[in-house]
């Protein structure tokens, strides 16, 4: 696990550095729970129910310091 985490990190420092912004999500695998649930088979997550699915995700934003500068969209 820390291995992914220092290479996690060298990561966002390279977008720091780049100026660019930029918006990073990590979403776990879909089956990747720690537990299942009574629908499964043991050691298979083929089934998407809420249990195996509904995970926490990291986001991250980068150059985000300066204010947008975009047009304003058309109202409907």
């Amino acid at each position: 696990a820390q291995k992914f985490f220092d290479e996690l990190d060298a990561f966002f420092t390279e977008l720091e550095k780049s100026g660019r912004k930029v918006m990073v999500v990590v979403v776990p695998e879909h089956g990747g729970a720690l537990k299942g649930d009574r629908m499964q088979v043991s050691g298979l997550r083929d089934i998407p129910s809420p249990s195996i699915t509904d995970v926490p995700v990291g986001v991250k934003f980068f150059g985000m310091k300066a204010p947008h500068q975009g047009a304003q969209i058309g109202r409907a």
